[in-house]
């Protein structure tokens, strides 16, 4: 019997302290969310900070009790906003663009599922739902 130890599958919590764990069933993703619009509001770049406090509003009206969304759907918002998020903040990820152009596409869809939400995204943010997404994708489109 061999009595060497093969660490290769091994790993301490410092390994995946980068990694987005949520728990079970998903989480709480708004820490996750946070964190990532915060690190683009820091950021030096002027349209960085514009569009962390873009998606921070976004997220405060996703979050909102009068939103009408459930858990689940807060939950899927929020992770696509969280895609978008890093997106803006690494621009010349590919990986990234594929994940938030899928967001781009589901958000509104979600977004809309909740009965309260887009009177609450106007009354806001000032715009309808249309105007932020459309804003969002110019934004992200600038290099």
């Amino acid at each position: 019997m061999n009595n060497s130890t093969d660490k290769s599958n091994q790993f301490t919590m410092s390994d995946i302290k980068d990694s987005n764990i949520s728990g079970v069933a998903g989480g709480d993703f708004s820490g996750n969310v946070t964190q990532t619009i915060t690190q683009l509001k820091e950021s030096t770049q002027p349209e960085d900070a514009k569009m962390g406090d873009l998606l921070e509003k976004l997220q405060t009206v996703i979050e909102d009790n009068d939103s009408g969304l459930s858990e689940r759907d807060k939950t899927k918002a929020l992770k696509h906003l969280n895609a978008i998020a890093k997106l803006a903040k690494d621009r010349n990820n590919s990986n990234l663009k594929d994940l938030a152009e899928n967001a781009l596409d589901a958000l509104p869809t979600i977004l809309k599922r909740g009965t309260g939400l887009l009177k609450l995204i106007e009354s806001q943010l000032g715009q309808n739902l249309d105007q932020i997404m459309g804003t969002i994708q110019e934004m992200l489109a600038q290099d």
